[in-house]
């Protein structure tokens, strides 16, 4: 089934949605990696100006992409990253000229 890209904005029209950074520590003592950064997150602006990340978009990420790279770093050798960032982006937003 297709997903639609701003739910959380149609049940909450008192929202924004804007594109944040979220960081994930490591739940594991072994490897070296210990965080991963996540910029372009999407997220919400309240009326209040508050900036939140849903849950349920945290829990996606984290299980699709942050939690097996974590795992994974254990098990490669020389693997010597301590933090990883990656940068996400809106396919659907044009590049605006400078």
């Amino acid at each position: 089934m297709p997903r639609n890209s701003e739910p959380e904005k149609l049940r909450n029209p008192e929202s924004e949605i804007i594109y944040t950074v979220v960081d994930f520590r490591s739940p594991y003592r072994q490897g070296s990696l210990r965080t991963i950064e996540l910029v372009g997150v999407p997220g919400l602006r309240l009326k209040n100006g508050q900036c939140v990340v849903p849950e349920k978009t945290q829990r996606f990420f984290d299980s699709l992409l942050v939690g097996p790279l974590f795992g994974l770093s254990i098990r490669v050798r020389d693997c010597n990253f301590r933090q990883l960032k990656i940068w996400l982006y809106d396919t659907k937003t044009r590049r605006k000229r400078v």
